[in-house]
């Protein structure tokens, strides 16, 4: 796959290039746009979850970090994910044109809406690192450390998109399905919220904060929380976590990519 994808390359650079155009044809504010969504959904959440609900959860601060410094390095990475696995699930079926040809090399859709994502994620984590640098809270050498998250979330991305494009031409109610499971995703993930309202708490049994440290995106928010709170590499373990959850999304797709490929050009 990797090499039928370096042969193909600049078909993939094609349609990344098309999908980044077609964000913003036609817009007098062009790549503003990239930024624009996700600084709307901060405001409202640092709002929501400072203004409303500070005094339960007392969330104007993280420690010595400001709620929105802690809301933007779980929030931006997410956003990112979410869309590409959304955007995943029609992706054969609005480019059934391109599947029944016969040369062209159908991994290059999941790959270019992931690339896609992942550059629109690099734009957004650049626009924070540049406001973090005037604000004089720039969280030092451990940046380095961020393209590796990035690359291991969009491992993961790639082999979920590479299922769920796969998935839903047999079953189609799974793009409905796909929205309602990424909404419980996001809350059942310490984005908003501080992980210890669940780990630890009185409140949830034991069993049921097991199945929550189970969650594989939990690895990566703490890993860009190390990095953009503390200043610090991220830890092994959540690093050792990202990989394997980058693995097995990526093998499970590539899996079923290539053993339902030729069905789905009859069924598209």
């Amino acid at each position: 796959m990797w090499k039928s994808l370096y042969r193909n390359r600049s078909v993939l650079w094609s349609f990344v290039a098309r999908d980044l155009r077609s964000r913003y044809a036609g817009t007098s504010m062009g790549l503003v746009w990239t930024l624009l969504n996700p600084i709307l959904q901060i405001l409202i959440y640092v709002f929501v979850f400072s203004s409303i609900l500070s005094s339960k959860f007392g969330l104007l601060r993280w420690g010595e970090i400001p709620y929105w410094i802690y809301l933007c390095s779980g929030l931006l990475p997410w956003i990112a994910f979410q869309e590409i696995n959304a955007r995943s699930t029609t992706l054969y079926l609005e480019n059934s044109n391109l599947i029944k040809k016969v040369f062209f090399p159908a991994e290059v859709l999941p790959a270019y809406l992931t690339v896609s994502g992942l550059i629109n994620l690099t734009i957004s984590m650049s626009f924070l690192l540049l406001v973090l640098a005037v604000s004089g809270q720039f969280p030092g050498w451990a940046v380095a450390f961020l393209p590796v998250l990035m690359l291991l979330q969009h491992l993961a991305c790639f082999g979920l998109a590479m299922a769920l494009s796969v998935l839903s031409v047999f079953f189609r109610d799974l793009i409905q399905l796909v929205q309602l499971v990424l909404m419980v995703w996001f809350w059942a993930t310490p984005i908003c919220y501080p992980e210890d309202i669940v780990i630890g708490s009185s409140s949830f049994p034991t069993w049921l904060q097991a199945v929550y440290r189970l969650n594989p995106f939990l690895s990566l928010v703490n890993g860009y929380r190390n990095i953009f709170l503390k200043g610090q590499i991220p830890y092994w373990q959540d690093m050792a976590m990202a990989l394997a959850f980058g693995l097995a999304a990526f093998l499970v797709g590539k899996l079923l990519f290539r053993t339902q490929m030729k069905e789905i050009v009859d069924l598209v």
